[in-house]
């Protein structure tokens, strides 16, 4: 039967033009069929991949069965070879068969490469329900998506990657409200050789408290001059300040795309 719930997204190559900068490229899914047998069995379909991961780059998978079910036959722990280019055994799908003992099952499937680059870590949850034979979906969703580049922890899902703290241990499900911008004026430049002012489009992190706590390197679209003007631009944002985006009701980091004015100095 086809799965009723899939987990992540599916193996895309990382060179994918379709894709956002924040997509997060690799993941864990699991995968479950519409009934059990008679004696209240099922397969779990699971698959790992990685598109930011290249050759022989490994990873460890984890699938953790909650009470409602009993694990019949297969692995919950193993080492997998995530790359979309390995060319090796192809060792990142692997079937697991569990068998029902209540009447509803949460199951939570985690992918941990240590890199380089990273290291990078994807969770998620896949919650089913039973009635009789059949398997019914009760939640399916992807609780974290994050890595580290260049020393810094991200939020991946979204647009653009969101430098993120030690504070957040579970990605927001959704964003109810975007960064709004609430104070930053135009940035003069004293060694930029400017006639007239100049735009520039960056992205930046805004985190819980609304201070900008990371800019993106260089300006959204391509043929902006990476000149003194974009540096100035890029320092100057830096002490913006915005009403935080909030998930749930509470605060929590986000990206924005901000305009910034720099105009000469006097």
């Amino acid at each position: 039967m086809l799965a009723v719930a899939i987990l992540g997204v599916a193996p895309t190559p990382a060179t994918s033009e379709d894709l956002p900068e924040g997509a997060p490229l690799f993941g864990i899914s699991m995968a479950a069929p519409w009934r059990t047998d008679t004696s209240g069995a099922w397969t779990l379909v699971i698959e790992t991949w990685s598109g930011r991961h290249r050759g022989a780059s490994t990873g460890t998978a984890r699938v953790e069965v909650g009470p409602g079910a009993d694990v019949v036959s297969g692995e919950t722990s193993r080492t997998v070879h995530v790359s979309d280019d390995w060319k090796g055994p192809r060792d990142r799908r692997w079937l697991l068969t569990l068998r029902r003992t209540g009447d509803r099952v949460r199951i939570r499937g985690s992918l941990h490469i240590p890199g380089p680059p990273g290291p990078f870590y994807y969770e998620s949850v896949l919650e089913l329900g039973f009635d009789g034979d059949t398997i019914i979906l009760r939640d399916s969703r992807t609780t974290v998506q994050e890595g580290v580049l260049d020393g810094r922890r991200f939020r991946f899902g979204g647009e653009y990657p969101v430098a993120i703290g030690d504070e957040e241990t579970e990605s927001p499900q959704t964003i109810e409200a975007r960064p709004v911008l609430v104070e930053g004026d135009e940035i003069p430049c004293h060694k930029c050789g400017l006639t007239e002012a100049t735009e520039l489009q960056l992205v930046v992190t805004v985190g819980t408290n609304g201070a900008v706590t990371w800019v993106r390197p260089g300006a959204r679209f391509e043929g902006v001059s990476k000149g003194p003007a974009l540096a100035v631009a890029e320092d100057g944002v830096r002490r913006y300040h915005f009403r935080p985006a909030r998930s749930q009701g509470r605060p929590v980091a986000d990206y924005a795309v901000v305009r910034v004015r720099v105009v000469p100095a006097d």
